[in-house]
């Protein structure tokens, strides 16, 4: 056996999805681009805010330059004297949809505040901050008193921070729950509603939240986004990091998609005068993205710009050298090899390295790592066909993807998913219906979608209530509202209930996607957006999105797309979608019961026993009907089926 025989390949997974990541890294590389990053927050530290556009060839590592940032910016504020937050960060994969930019914008940035480093998060730091400022202190002093008031003196601790929102105009609700989550109370309720999460109306009473003024959710995440940038305030930076701005296109020619991100991001920039704005872009589409962006919009997005220059030739072999040098199982080897620094790779790899056209990180680290396998085993292998790889990829996301759903995720889903059901469909799609149909898909057979996951009833009625006025629709198109299954309509909500009876009496249905279409809808979107992105790569080989959409197409028959295309049919099919009151009485009781005996079920729903079973084995995505006796109804939503039938 050869000495290399176990010992892991050290150039394969070297791909950088999120910033938040601590991969092997080489400061020389890009050196250019990352001062200018710094500059730009240093900048917004005096309150000028800035913006720097970041261009390179697909692989040139964008994302490992922004993980590069955010690394240098907590390890700052680690060494600082005051251990005080430096700077906001958040990072921001535009895997969405760009009718909902800012929602996503929204979440991003909630997500990434709630990170805790010793035991505070960004968000309590950033609170501190301003608590400093106030009273004419350091930051540092700020984040003693929030540790100190928060355990000893409540009321006092609460004044400061009516203060501090007054001073900054924050509205109500997001004052209410900062002060949840400044004092670590509701937290997750209050981190959902921060994100843009709805909630129940008697969570909503719990929290002391009156209903969001704003209708239109854009508009409410444009609103909370921009006042959590003026709480972040004068002298505290906050960087926005935007990556992958290709995948927000569902063709190749879409530039309506480049224009709706550059004016939210021009929109961004010009919130406060501490914000930053790095937008990631290939070299390939900045001809594209200068064409469809307003000067004006261009001016406050790209302010400067900088380009990833190719590796040469001594960062190609510093490269290889630092992947070597992390592998425990070679050091051993590679001390006997002293005079053989690349060990075990050889000068002949090397100099072929050096010669590739483009030489990027993840194109050098690629063929690497295929070198690497032919001196361990031998013989190069041949890479996996496309159709291989691609069903390897949708297998491993659609996984992933199925373990992290969450109802609030349901929206960006199906929304981001039309393209794939477009293209499966053969239809175009539009969605230039403001305020109305999230989608429209147009082929031989039209549809009109409406995502409605409104939770609380005073959110949902009136946009039922308005749906009624627009059916049916003058351009023929079925339409189609769209909840997930997790959301059943509360037998209180009368109101909602009888709009609903309204729409589907005149041919509306309801539709409430099962987890495997959810999933397997997020996976395919996902590899998509990577291939557009040039993130998409089977070996050293690219894959671009054509190359996605004719794999997809070829996949009709296959069985792992039939959660979509069951999906698909009840888009269409006139006799599918979920049933009356039964039902949505029969999925409420469930959500709140989880396991109950049919006979117990029939006698709180007050029908008959026939009734309630009839109506629970409709209702497969959210009961399993445990035969007995005695029978016993089980909640299964949002449970994937092959986990229902383990159970």
């Amino acid at each position: 056996m050869s000495e290399l025989a176990l010992v892991p390949n050290p150039f394969r997974d070297t791909v950088v999805q999120d910033a938040w990541q601590e991969p092997v890294d080489l400061t020389d590389i890009h050196a250019a681009a990352f001062d200018a990053c710094r500059s730009g927050i240093e900048a917004a530290k005096r309150g000028s805010a800035g913006s720097l556009l970041i261009y390179g060839a697909a692989g040139s590592g964008k994302t490992h330059l922004l993980a590069r940032l955010q690394r240098h910016l907590m390890n700052d504020a680690r060494n600082a004297p005051d251990r005080a937050l430096s700077c906001v960060f958040c990072f921001v994969r535009l895997q969405t949809s760009p009718q909902l930019l800012w929602q996503h914008v929204r979440r991003r940035l909630v997500n990434d505040l709630m990170r805790r480093e010793e035991g505070l998060t960004q968000l309590q730091r950033l609170i501190a901050h301003q608590l400093g400022i106030a009273a004419g202190r350091s930051a540092r002093a700020g984040i003693l008193e929030l540790r100190v008031l928060r355990a000893a003196d409540k009321d006092a601790l609460s004044h400061h921070l009516d203060e501090v929102a007054r001073k900054l105009d924050l509205p109500r609700n997001l004052c209410v729950v900062l002060e949840h989550l400044v004092f670590n109370e509701s937290v997750r309720d209050a981190t959902a509603w921060l994100a843009g999460d709805g909630l129940p109306e008697d969570r909503m009473a719990e929290l002391g939240l009156g209903v969001d003024a704003e209708e239109d959710r854009e508009d409410a995440a444009r609103h909370v986004v921009t006042a959590l940038c003026r709480l972040a305030g004068e002298t505290l930076p906050i960087v926005f990091c935007f990556d992958q701005v290709e995948s927000l296109q569902r063709t190749a020619t879409d530039e309506e998609a480049l224009f709706r991100f550059a004016r939210m991001a021009a929109d961004l920039r010009d919130s406060d005068g501490n914000v930053f704005i790095i937008t990631c872009l290939q070299t390939a589409y900045l001809d594209q993205f200068q064409r469809s962006v307003r000067d004006a919009d261009r001016d406050r997005i790209a302010q400067r710009s900088v380009v990833l220059e190719p590796l040469t030739s001594s960062q190609v072999e510093r490269l290889l050298r630092s992947r070597l040098e992390v592998v425990p199982e070679l050091q051993s080897l590679r001390s006997q090899h002293a005079s053989e620094p690349l060990y075990p790779l050889n000068d002949r790899v090397l100099q072929e390295l050096i010669v590739e056209q483009p030489c990027v990180p993840r194109r050098v680290l690629a063929l690497a790592a295929r070198a690497f396998d032919e001196i361990q085993h031998g013989r190069r292998s041949a890479p996996p066909t496309t159709p291989e790889f691609l069903g390897a990829e949708f297998a491993e996301r659609q996984k992933v993807a199925a373990a992290l759903l969450e109802p609030s995720e349901t929206e960006r889903i199906v929304v981001r998913g039309a393209e794939i059901i477009a293209n499966l469909e053969g239809a175009t799609l539009s969605d230039d219906e403001p305020g109305k149909a999230n989608f429209v898909i147009a082929g031989e057979r039209r549809a009109a979608v409406f995502v409605r996951n409104e939770i609380d009833g005073r959110k949902l009625t009136p946009k039922l209530k308005a749906l009624t006025t627009q059916v049916p629709r003058k351009d023929g198109a079925k339409t189609v509202i769209v909840r997930d299954a997790r959301l059943p309509f509360p037998k209180a909500a009368v109101k909602a209930r009888e709009h609903l009876a309204t729409l589907q009496a005149r041919g509306v249905s309801l539709l409430e996607p099962s987890v495997e279409a959810l999933a397997a809808l997020d996976a395919l979107a996902s590899i998509l957006g990577d291939a557009k992105s040039g993130d998409l790569a089977n070996q050293e080989k690219p894959l671009e999105a054509d190359a996605v959409i004719s794999w997809l197409k070829g996949l009709r028959e296959d069985l792992a797309l039939e959660p979509i295309e069951e999906l698909i049919d009840a888009i269409f099919d006139e006799d599918k979608g979920v049933g009356g009151d039964l039902h949505q009485d029969l999925v409420d009781l469930l959500s709140h019961e989880h396991v109950i005996p049919l006979q117990m079920a029939a006698q709180i729903l007050g029908r008959a026993t026939e009734q309630v079973l009839d109506a629970a084995r409709r209702a497969s995505g959210h009961c399993l009907v445990l035969e007995g006796p005695p029978a016993v109804l089980l909640d299964v939503s949002g449970v994937p089926q092959e986990t229902e039938v383990a159970s």
